[in-house]
């Protein structure tokens, strides 16, 4: 089989993400968690781990893909257990970033799938990546008032953020259970489109000069094909942020948690992927890496238009790129 590229020459940037929608083998299926807000009217709040734009090195930056939606998967292969998925998304193997590899087809767009005629075929668009960690209110305290930390007015408020933490198995260096839980940050992929929701973080991220530095409310709006997703950014940190010592906890995150952005754009066009769940001819690997969760179904909004014109009037009406508000607190 046609080896997944380990770092392919993907489209990086917000405003290449915006352009363009204008115009291996999967070993880590099962540990991706990903972004996602269940209802509308509910919010997160997040910080995002993957700025906008590459650095100097053109290391960094979203990367975007022609993504087909959620597409119904092939039966359970033999060696599966647990509970199979109905749906998943895929990296259409016709975009342009992947003509290297040499792929002979995009079945989705040959076949639509489910047995090769039973489903209608679903146009790919354009959907943006990047790593993000979740975080949680920090209330104030009176221990924080005995600290100097904060005023006796802030007890019982939030004073800041801080990262949210979840419960895995642990497993010994051989990888096998060994009975026990620990505890790690709870980072996530966002896999999202433009222009409901990666077109108003580019605009902060535009007005800032960065999107690393804060952390950022997001709340959904609406259903189905009429959800929106509004972003508020919540202030600088002053000591967290990308080259300070404190980002280093994210940077040793990604690393024991095995998240590279590029390795899981390629994972998803890779032959494996496409056997795993597809493409009824041919074999799936003998191989049991699917149990994760794919991305939520209503994440899968079809407005992914350009959304230029808009971005362009919020920058003209923030203007200036100053009296920035600081977040009081971080831990």
């Amino acid at each position: 089989m046609t080896q997944a590229p380990v770092k392919a020459q993907f489209s990086k940037g917000g405003k290449q993400a915006i352009a363009a929608s204008n115009a291996n083998s999967g070993g880590n299926f099962a540990k991706t968690h990903w972004f996602k807000i269940e209802k509308p009217g509910q919010s997160v709040v997040i910080r995002l781990l993957t700025e906008c734009e590459p650095d100097e090195n053109g290391d960094g930056g979203w990367i975007s893909a022609l993504q087909h939606g959620f597409i119904a998967t092939k039966n359970a292969p033999a060696d599966h257990e647990g509970n199979w998925p109905e749906q998943m998304p895929a990296i259409c193997r016709h975009d342009p970033q992947f003509a290297v590899m040499n792929y002979p087809d995009c079945p989705i767009d040959l076949f639509g799938l489910k047995g090769l005629k039973d489903l209608k075929y679903k146009k790919p668009s354009v959907r943006v990546w990047a790593l993000a960690c979740l975080r949680e209110e920090i209330i104030g305290t009176q221990e924080m008032v005995d600290e100097g930390t904060i005023e006796p007015v802030m007890v019982g408020k939030r004073v800041g953020h801080t990262d949210a933490l979840r419960e895995i198995d642990e497993v010994d260096d051989d990888g096998k259970p060994t009975g026990k839980t620990k505890s790690e940050r709870a980072l996530i992929v966002v896999n999202m489109a433009t222009k409901n929701f990666f077109a108003g973080i580019e605009a902060v991220a535009g007005y800032y000069g960065m999107i690393c530095d804060q952390d950022l409310l997001i709340t959904r709006r609406g259903e189905g094909l009429q959800t929106e997703y509004d972003v508020v950014p919540l202030g600088r940190t002053d000591s967290l942020y990308p080259g300070t010592e404190s980002w280093q906890r994210y940077e040793k995150a990604i690393e024991e948690q095995g998240l590279d952005l590029e390795q899981l754009v390629s994972d998803r066009a890779s032959d494996e992927y496409y056997a795993r769940f597809f493409d009824p001819r041919v074999e799936a690997p003998a191989k049991d890496s699917d149990k994760a969760s794919a991305p939520e179904v209503q994440q899968a909004t079809a407005s992914n238009d350009a959304a230029e014109a808009e971005l362009a009037a919020l920058k003209e009406k923030m203007a200036k790129r100053n009296n920035r508000p600081t977040s009081t607190f971080d831990a």
